[in-house]
């Protein structure tokens, strides 16, 4: 009987080669697993490679610029690929931010509120149409004879 050369390395039973394989495979997880020491650090609007090399190294202290940088909203955003120095992490983000700038305004959709005769009239009705006074932008508008909207924020 011959035995089978395959990825198991020779031998009758399957170890050798398919050990070494998922041997392989659990070393790269595990540097997968390790702890990163490269981030991404917002630098506002980047224009071109020259730019880049002003801002970057200044944006990414107490780490170090790695040379790298992306535009994530064209002429509003760009980040610097930054790396740590050792033992120090990044400050957490500020809530609500997110790689591609800062998070986007509240969501408000037109409530009809009846007929709003005036300003001082919207201060009284729209926080009631909408929910309550932290509920409304301060926005109101007529529509048509005797229908007024106000402008609620919507809740995700």
């Amino acid at each position: 009987m011959q035995k089978c050369r395959g990825l198991h390395g020779g031998g009758d039973t399957m170890t050798g080669g398919w050990m070494r394989v998922l041997g392989l495979a659990g070393m790269g997880l595990a540097i997968l697993a390790a702890p990163a020491l490269a981030f991404e650090k917002s630098a506002g609007p980047i224009w071109n490679n020259a730019d880049a090399q002003g801002k970057c190294p200044a944006v990414c202290q107490p780490g170090t610029w790695d040379g790298n940088w992306r535009t994530v909203v064209p002429g509003m955003n760009s980040v610097c690929s930054c790396q740590n120095p050792r033992g120090w992490a990044p400050p957490p983000p500020p809530p609500g931010w997110t790689p591609w700038g800062p998070p986007p305004p509240p969501r408000t959709r037109q409530v009809n509120a009846g007929p709003i005769w005036n300003n001082a009239d919207a201060q009284t009705k729209c926080p009631r149409t909408c929910g309550g006074p932290g509920n409304w932008d301060g926005n109101w508008r007529t529509i048509g004879p005797g229908q007024s909207t106000c402008d609620c924020y919507v809740r995700w």
